[in-house]
């Protein structure tokens, strides 16, 4: 995941300098404050940029953290205990998703874990 504070400017600087093109784009709440996540597959990998609305900031986007698609969320769950969110459902369609801070395993980014698709 990237935090952007321009939107717009890092779509243009992913298609212009890799090649890339945003498969999908959501809108939604996250903590408290509406955002948009642009999503991109890079083969197995999907690369994930989140910003606010109306943000045209100056600033540079930051690598904000990792997610994994797990077989069992749940077991994942089991296994990591309390340090885990407990599973909710994901933006993505029938997917579910667990968040790990990660501060508890002795990273500087958040950790999701993500459901395959149900589906």
């Amino acid at each position: 995941m990237v935090g952007s504070p321009d939107r717009e400017r890092t779509i243009a600087e992913l298609r212009d300098r890799l090649g890339l093109e945003p498969r999908r784009q959501t809108e939604h709440e996250l903590y408290g404050r509406p955002m948009v996540q642009t999503f991109y597959r890079l083969g197995e990998a999907v690369l994930e940029v989140v910003s606010r609305p109306a943000d045209r900031g100056d600033g540079r986007s930051v690598f904000w953290g990792l997610a994994f698609t797990v077989d069992d969320l749940d077991l994942t769950v089991d296994l990591l205990g309390d340090r885990l969110s407990r599973p909710k459902p994901a933006v993505q369609p029938g997917r579910r998703i667990a968040t790990l801070g990660g501060e508890p395993i002795g990273i500087s980014v958040p950790v999701a874990f993500l459901s395959r698709d149900d589906g």
